[in-house]
């Protein structure tokens, strides 16, 4: 029981997190954002940024968290790393690409 309570703890952390960055008051929260230059910071979309990264900031913790909790396929389990992984760097994609300004 204590676990649930723990994780369902640490999950609404991460949904604040996500609400935070969606509401536009989380922006030097992103990395690399707060330090590149007003040049650099034009080339992209604040808006799809701020939409990805939030996505970023939330599947994969509730993933981890919960998925455990949810299934007792062992498989399954094993391959959340893998799963995370793959979310991350989907997500580096899409804000090399789908974020960028054209």
């Amino acid at each position: 029981m204590i676990e649930i309570i723990i994780v369902s703890i640490i999950s609404l952390i991460f949904i604040a997190l996500c609400g935070i960055i969606l509401s536009g008051k989380g922006d030097n929260l992103i990395a690399g954002y707060k330090t590149a230059t007003e040049r650099e910071r034009q080339q992209y979309d604040i808006k799809r940024l701020r939409f990805v990264v939030a996505l970023m900031c939330l599947l994969p913790p509730l993933l981890v968290c919960w998925i455990p909790f949810l299934t007792e396929n062992i498989l399954i389990v094993m391959f959340i790393p893998i799963l995370c992984f793959i979310l991350i760097y989907s997500g580096i994609l899409i804000i090399n690409s789908w974020c960028k300004k054209k």
